[in-house]
């Protein structure tokens, strides 16, 4: 199957590849560990059982609207709570709720998220706003809380740390490492949100999977186990809300939870 068919103005390299026999289909994998850390994978073609935790790993739409091209990879994020005893989850806290489109961007190093749920989580975890209106506290007041950010009905957990950086230099105070979106149909999840997820991208059916990889020990993995895609993402359950998917003709977007402050 030739994948030069116009859609791009240039395939991208999924494309290419397929289109030369190389792959079956236009598909990669994303695995994410640091910045600056060589484990850091890419594949072309597959996706590693090694890189997720088993049974975390469902599919979802690109949204994108009818007859124009697929030029932002992302999904729906139907909500964002919050858990103040780590991995626990009898104790999440809703914070927002409602369908926005997310835009999942290896190319940004940070996050921004909707300015509503942006200020609540500052204000109530972190506590201190500087001149410059960057939210801060000290590490270790932190540590204890997990963010669980919902796709389509599937909580993919991220520990806050993850989204902080040192603050002043100082590595017992720590920032937090996203932006406000004033936007109100978009947001932008970046690689501090990333490192926490394995991504696969399916170009031809415009779907993307996602599995949680918090606690994998990445020196344990001897060698990888690569599944290949024929057509689509194989031993994949859909998320349970699939067809729930943020649409462009949707006015909702995420807001806070009725109660919170």
């Amino acid at each position: 199957m030739k994948y030069n068919n116009a859609r791009y103005q240039n395939d991208g390299f999924p494309f290419a590849l397929a289109d030369a026999g190389v792959i079956n289909t236009p598909v990669y994998s994303v695995s994410l560990i640091d910045h600056d850390d060589a484990d850091s994978t890419i594949a072309f073609g597959a996706y590693d059982t090694t890189r997720f935790v088993s049974g975390s790993l469902h599919r979802m739409p690109i949204p994108h609207q009818e007859g124009k091209v697929t030029t932002r990879i992302g999904t729906t994020l139907s909500g964002i709570s919050i858990s103040s005893n780590g991995d626990n989850t009898d104790d999440l806290k809703w914070i927002a709720k409602g369908s926005q489109f997310v835009q999942l961007d290896t190319g940004s190093s940070s996050s921004n998220m909707p300015v509503d749920a942006y200020d609540y989580i500052g204000k109530t975890y972190f506590g201190n706003q500087d001149s410059s209106s960057t939210y801060h506290s000290s590490c270790d007041s932190l540590k204890d809380y997990t963010l669980y950010f919902n796709f389509l009905g599937v909580n993919y957990p991220v520990p806050l740390t993850t989204l902080t950086s040192t603050y002043n230099g100082d590595d017992s105070q720590c920032k937090f490492d996203a932006v406000p979106s004033y936007s109100g149909t978009m947001c932008i999840f970046g690689d501090n949100f990333l490192k926490n997820v394995y991504m696969v991208v399916d170009l031809k059916n415009n779907e993307v999977a996602l599995g949680s990889s918090v606690g994998i020990d990445y020196s344990a993995i001897a060698f990888p186990n690569f599944v290949e895609i024929v057509d689509s993402i194989p031993n994949v359950d859909k998320a349970s809300d699939f067809d729930s998917a943020w649409t462009y003709s949707s006015s909702n977007t995420l807001s806070l939870v009725d109660g919170l402050n």
